[in-house]
C-alpha cells in the first residue's frame, strides 16, 4: 500500500476564531468550506481541515468536547532560516503563542508555536529539506535526479 495522508482535521473551540487566525496568517479558505460547519485549507497536495471539536468528537464516538491537541506537530520547512523565522513571527503576529524560540539542533532551525487552540506547529529550516520551487515537500530520497 502506497503511504498517503490526504486530510489533517485540527478541532477547533470557535470554527469562527480560529478561521480569522488562519486568515491573518496568510492562508484562503477554499470554496468547499461549508459556512458555520466546516473549513478547508489547500496545502500542496493535502488539506487541513477546521472542524468545531464538539462534532469532531462526537463523528469520533468520544466523550470529551473541548480541543484536546498532544502528540502531535503540523510541521512548515522553508526553504532557509530567514523565511523561517519571517513564517513564525507571521504565525506569532495573526495570534499564535511562542512554545519554544527558534534553536540549533542537529539537523537544523527549529522553532515551536500554538495556534489559538493550542494545536502545535513546527517552524524549521533543515539544509537538505528544503521545499522545492512549488513549494512542495518531498524527502530527498523521493525527488527525481
Amino acid at each position: 500500500m502506497k503511504s498517503t495522508a490526504h486530510l489533517i482535521t485540527l478541532g477547533v473551540a470557535d470554527l469562527a476564531e480560529s478561521l480569522a487566525f488562519y486568515e491573518r496568517f496568510g492562508w484562503e479558505k477554499a470554496p468547499e468550506s461549508i459556512e458555520g460547519g466546516v473549513v478547508f485549507f489547500q496545502a500542496n497536495g493535502f488539506v487541513i481541515g477546521l472542524y468545531p471539536q464538539t462534532e469532531l468528537t462526537k463523528d469520533a464516538g468520544g466523550t470529551h468536547d473541548t480541543p484536546r491537541p498532544g502528540g502531535i506537530s503540523i510541521g512548515q520547512n522553508f526553504d532557509s532560516a530567514d523565511a523561517m523565522r519571517a513564517g513564525l513571527a507571521k504565525f506569532i503576529a495573526a495570534g499564535g503563542t511562542m512554545l519554544r524560540e527558534p534553536f540549533e539542533a542537529p539537523w537544523g532551525l527549529i522553532s515551536y508555536a500554538a495556534d489559538i487552540d493550542g494545536h502545535v506547529w513546527e517552524f524549521a529550516h533543515v539544509p537538505g529539506f528544503e521545499p522545492d520551487d512549488q513549494g512542495r515537500f518531498i524527502l530527498p530520497s523521493g525527488r527525481s535526479a
